[in-house]
């Protein structure tokens, strides 16, 4: 995996902004969080580079002047409503491919609903030994880490699962729309593939040890 930006110092520097606009000095970020200024300077750092746009006031500061749009844990974390789903979320600038970084994950120890998401990958994957492109910019690539409790043969429903979950959501976030599943694993609009799902089992004769769902919209 490349740089992953899941600092819990980057969210809580975030979080000393009660707004965007609002100015807050580096003295009072470093006093509220235990922080030397040295550190908070290179948290802001850290969050400029993920796109948020953090003007530097002189002795008045730093003004918050921009969010990012980049699925990062600071923007996505606080919006979601799920109990396990994305609550460890690993971000990545650049990576080979995100179900590779998730296996890797998973087999430490990484608990259910761990997602990596990525703004490209180098070395994305489809079905059959084939390539995903994945440019920067292109698309939304990420895994889900699953461990169901259930027979290994029950599995290979999941890629359907997935795309119906996938279609539906497309559809509430962009009304009018209609997305279609083909089995296995893609989803169509107007008969154009927008997506693809690759989903990697480690599992026992009687046990699955995880599943990581691959997305690439």
């Amino acid at each position: 995996m490349s740089e992953d930006f899941s600092s819990a110092a980057a969210a809580r520097v975030l979080a000393c902004f009660p707004s965007v606009g609002a100015t807050v000095s580096g003295e009072h970020v470093a006093r509220r969080l235990g922080l030397s200024r040295t550190a908070v300077w290179k948290q802001m750092r850290a969050l400029r580079a993920r796109g948020y746009k953090i003007e530097s006031l002189g002795r008045q500061g730093y003004r918050l002047a921009a969010v990012t749009t980049a699925p990062v844990p600071t923007e996505v974390q606080p919006r979601l409503r799920t109990r396990t789903l994305g609550r460890e979320l690993h971000y990545l600038t650049v990576t080979s491919s995100t179900n590779r970084d998730l296996t890797r994950l998973a087999e430490a120890g990484a608990p259910e609903g761990t997602v990596v998401v990525a703004e490209c990958q180098q070395a994305g994957r489809g079905r059959m030994t084939r390539g995903w492109f994945s440019p920067p910019g292109g698309g939304l690539y990420f895994s889900v880490l699953l461990r169901p409790e259930i027979e290994p043969a029950r599995a290979t429903s999941l890629p359907l699962i997935v795309g119906l979950a996938v279609a539906r959501t497309v559809e509430r976030c962009v009304p009018g729309l209609r997305a279609e599943v083909k089995w296995p694993n893609d989803i169509l609009v107007e008969g154009r593939k927008i997506c693809g799902i690759l989903c990697e089992l480690q599992a026992e004769s009687d046990r699955i040890h995880h599943i990581v769902a691959g997305i690439g919209i």
